[in-house]
């Protein structure tokens, strides 16, 4: 017995049949079981998605009618859009559900909201580490974003920040002479000097300063 088959009513002991109340009771169950049959299929389905080739996940992903779904990405991309298909279509609209869908496809990405930075009402910004958000796929980044954004709320700019690691050595060496006396001569002319020397690792500078003390 196939559970698409079954006539709730038959199930009913034969006294109890004859009655409206349970007639119609059976009648809608009969109309929850092929969901209910669907849905359990489904679920078997669901537990080897990690098992699934290419073509099997752009099936289901029809099937599931995931709107934001692209063929052309790898396995675990199709993986990941799947399973998480029935929590952003909860959420549609939310910043959650944008920043699901930018890391699914791009790696990385957060929103703030206008409040969050001291916009405007209704805008918002993106932040990602990737460039080809704004290089070779912002066609479908546009794509993706017009499908899971409030379509109330538009989108100011897209700010792509990048880090690396790098050494810079610096190094100076200061010393000062504030009271040096040079005598020449005799005891009448005497010339005294105030001399700062800076080293630095690319340039040397001496400053001097002169004067005459007769």
């Amino acid at each position: 017995m196939k559970l698409d088959d079954i006539k709730f009513i038959e199930l009913i002991p034969q006294f109890m049949r004859e009655d409206e109340t349970v007639k119609s009771l059976a009648e809608s169950i009969d109309k929850l079981i092929p969901d209910i049959s669907k849905k359990m299929q489904l679920n078997k389905t669901w537990n080897k998605i990690d098992e699934m080739n290419h073509q099997d996940l752009n099936e289901l992903a029809w099937e599931l009618n995931i709107i934001w779904y692209d063929q052309s990405v790898s396995l675990e991309q199709k993986r990941r859009i799947i399973k998480q298909s029935d929590l952003i279509y909860a959420r549609l609209g939310t910043k959650w559900a944008v920043e699901q869908i930018i890391e699914t496809y791009f790696g990385s990405g957060k929103v703030k909201e206008w409040f969050e930075y001291g916009g405007e009402p209704h805008y918002f910004r993106i932040y990602s580490d990737n460039p080809q958000i704004t290089n070779n796929d912002i066609d479908k980044f546009m794509w993706l974003l017009n499908i899971v954004k409030r379509k109330s709320s538009w989108l100011e700019g897209i700010y792509i920040t990048l880090t690396g690691e790098t050494r810079f050595y610096t190094n100076m060496i200061t010393v000062d002479c504030t009271h040096e006396k040079h005598y020449f001569g005799g005891n009448r002319n005497i010339e005294l000097y105030n001399n700062i020397f800076i080293h630095e690792t690319n340039e040397e500078q001496i400053k001097i300063k002169r004067s005459e003390i007769n």
